[in-house]
């Protein structure tokens, strides 16, 4: 019984934390995109060719730093396991990570899904 309140608990609350932040941040790359969009179609008064592909290069380099955010920080929470920097490092994250919601709902976008 012991083992299961130390070793698998933790686990299991870093996995699914980590599976959290991973669609989280995923999701922040897309509204950082559509954010994007608004800003670009408001300051110009129009949505050109280039402003999508301004976007589809946004997406991929965030994706590319994304992709590195999630290796680095999984190899972190490896080494730290069920260490109070580990906790602390999942909740840093997830503050970040929910800035970018909020901000989607606060500036009224429809594609961050709260119509």
């Amino acid at each position: 019984m012991e083992t299961f309140r130390t070793k698998i608990v933790p686990a299991t609350l870093a996995i699914l934390l980590y599976l959290l932040t991973l669609a989280l941040g995923m999701w922040d790359i897309y509204l950082i995109r559509e954010i994007f969009l608004l800003i670009y179609a408001t300051v110009t008064s129009t949505l050109a060719s280039s402003a999508v592909l301004i976007a589809d290069i946004l997406v991929l380099v965030l994706g590319i730093i994304f992709v590195g955010f999630a290796f680095t920080t999984a190899e972190y929470h490896r080494k730290h396991f069920n260490q109070p920097s580990s906790w602390k490092l999942f909740a840093q994250t997830l503050a970040i990570e929910a800035i970018f919601p909020l901000l989607a709902f606060f500036m009224n976008l429809g594609a961050a899904g709260f119509e």
